[in-house]
């Protein structure tokens, strides 16, 4: 019996480790942090502590998750409790293809955003040389954070879960611990109140940067959807 992979093993295991590559660019800092005096109540989660343990999560569950995929469903070698891991993160299927698409599509605009704003595109929040309203910009005002939000969603839902890579280092009654869903909707709340909260602090910011051409631009576009929000 052959025990090579096979061609759709090794294309899952591709897409899953440049998927977690993307995600990995998305929470590097494109420029160094500036010395700024602007209001920023996010300023915790852009510090260098966070970022660095974000990192070397991403780094570790990334690498960890795709040598999974690879072997599967051999994972007993350096899964010490493989009963615990969920089958449908670690195959082609349609709940695999639904989060790797989403970091696929909403990673390389945030990335494409980070180019766009070249050295104005910082995580503290700092006064821009100038105000960007082309590209992204053109059609919406925060291009970065909402791609930023799907790209850390589909992270929990694939990679960050208790039955994912995790599983193999709990026991079974932790993995299946209904308190998971309590802390997964409580880091979804601290989400979206911290992103509620940048929005406000830049766009406060900017209206004080740049005035009438903000005023201007922030009526014509939408904030994070074109067209639509």
């Amino acid at each position: 019996m052959s025990t090579q992979p096979s061609i759709s093993t090794l294309l899952l295991t591709f897409t899953t480790l440049f998927a977690s590559y993307l995600s990995l660019r998305c929470f590097i800092p494109p420029n160094p942090t500036p010395n700024s005096n602007a209001r920023d109540r996010y300023f915790v989660a852009t510090g260098p502590v966070f970022l660095m343990s974000r990192i070397a999560l991403v780094i570790l569950i990334g690498a960890y998750h795709t040598l999974l995929v690879l072997i599967y469903p051999n994972v007993s070698a350096i899964c010490p409790h493989p009963e615990n891991i969920n089958p449908s993160l670690f195959t082609w299927n349609t709940y695999s293809i639904i989060y790797l698409s989403m970091i696929l599509i909403a990673a390389p605009i945030r990335l494409l955003a980070f180019k766009q704003l070249g050295s104005n595109f910082t995580f503290r929040l700092a006064k821009p040389d100038k105000l960007v309203t082309t590209g992204l910009y053109r059609w919406v005002q925060h291009p970065s954070y909402i791609t930023n939000i799907v790209v850390m969603l589909a992270n929990g839902l694939l990679f960050e879960r208790p039955d994912g890579v995790a599983g193999c280092w709990m026991s079974k009654g932790v993995v299946q611990s209904k308190w998971w869903i309590v802390v997964g909707w409580c880091f979804i709340a601290i989400g979206v109140h911290a992103g509620r909260t940048r929005v406000v602090d830049e766009e406060r910011m900017l209206k004080s940067a740049f005035g009438k051409e903000w005023e201007e631009w922030h009526t014509r576009t939408k904030r994070f959807l074109p067209g639509l929000y």
